[in-house]
């Protein structure tokens, strides 16, 4: 590709967690608890290599599959509501090529006993090496790895 090519695009998924809003915070929030489940394929590596959580932070998280070059996840935090709502802008590059820019929502709604989580993107996906369909298919994923973690032992 030639560096020219952008394709824009908006989702939105929610998923019930039977958990308080509490518990879901911490485990979306706290890198110790990311690196258990944050990985969107169940045979990769996630490491948070910074995590700097307030506005302004950043944090840098590296994924991927083994033996491969990892992605790069950059966020800048812009509004956080503790145990309410996080506000980021991120890019995620593989190597040193980067593949997209997002803005994202993450929503933590009281849902009776549990909570209902809602996650929007609005992406810019660059020179063809991501999608919102990708993107979107990644987020579920982790979501399904974070119910599992989720689950009491």
């Amino acid at each position: 590709m030639t560096g020219i090519l952008i394709s824009h695009g908006t989702f939105t998924v929610k998923r019930r967690f039977a958990v308080t809003a509490e518990r879901l915070w911490r485990a979306w929030t706290q890198p110790e608890q990311m690196r258990e489940w944050a990985a969107p394929a169940a045979d990769w590596s996630f490491e948070v290599a910074t995590f700097d959580f307030r506005p302004g932070g950043v944090a840098i998280c590296r994924f991927g599959p083994p033996g491969e070059v990892p992605y790069q996840d950059v966020s800048r935090f812009d509004d956080i509501l503790p145990q309410r709502r996080i506000v980021s802008a991120y890019a995620i590059s593989k190597g040193d090529v980067r593949i997209s820019s997002s803005v994202s929502s993450v929503e933590f709604l009281p849902d009776g006993d549990g909570t209902l989580l809602r996650i929007t993107e609005l992406g810019a996906y660059l020179d063809g090496r991501d999608s919102a369909s990708g993107r979107e298919g990644g987020v579920r994923q982790q979501l399904e790895h974070l119910a599992q973690f989720l689950v009491p032992a």
